[in-house]
Formats: structure tokens, C-alpha cells, sequence
């Protein structure tokens, strides 16, 4: 191992679900910046980009496919990209000392 701690299921899925409770419930309607009405149920824009501002894309096996589908179908808690952002950050902490460092708060963003 590389003897940083390592960040359990449990853990994100705790983190997960607090994520949850203090999100500000979304109007049915939201309007459009022409003033039109937007479709009902939808999440601001940048909801996810306020957390997430960076995107990364990469090319999968279809086995990693059919995984990814199996772990986020139905009531899944997460999606593939909840899934993916879990594998990047276990491997960062193993391999990167700044980035296991930052995440402990004993390192500078």
C-alpha cells in the first residue's frame, strides 16, 4: 500500500448522502433567460459545475461498460461519474503524494 489512508465506500457514501441533504430544493419551473419557461424537474445548470469545474474524457472497454451500468442502474446511490471520480481519486492518493497531501489538508491547492 502506499501508506496514505485509504477513503471507504462507507465514507463516500456518507459524504454522498450529506451532499444530498444540503442541496437547495429546485423550483418546478425555472425560467429561461429569454424568459421562456424551462422544463419542470430540471437542475440548474451549474449545479455540478460549481462542484465538479473540470471534465475529463476517456475511452472504456466494453466490459468497463457493462460494469459501470451493473453498479449505476436502478436505485443506484451513484452514477458513473460518482464511480469514476472514486477510481481517479483512490488512484491519486496512492500515487501522488501532493494530491494525498491536499487531501489531508497538509498540502497547498
Amino acid at each position: 500500500m502506499s501508506g496514505y489512508p485509504e477513503i471507504g465506500a462507507a465514507t463516500i457514501l456518507n459524504r454522498r448522502q450529506e451532499d444530498t441533504r444540503v442541496q437547495t430544493p429546485v423550483s418546478n419551473v425555472v425560467q429561461g433567460v429569454s424568459g421562456t419557461k424551462a422544463k419542470k424537474g430540471l437542475r440548474p445548470k451549474n449545479s455540478y459545475i460549481e462542484r465538479f469545474p473540470f471534465r475529463v474524457h476517456s475511452a472504456i472497454t466494453g466490459p468497463m461498460d457493462a460494469a459501470l451500468k451493473r453498479l449505476t442502474g436502478g436505485h443506484s446511490l451513484f452514477t458513473e461519474s460518482d464511480i469514476l471520480r472514486i477510481a481517479l481519486h483512490s488512484y491519486l492518493l496512492a500515487n501522488d503524494p501532493h494530491y494525498a497531501a491536499v487531501m489531508q489538508g497538509n498540502g497547498h491547492a
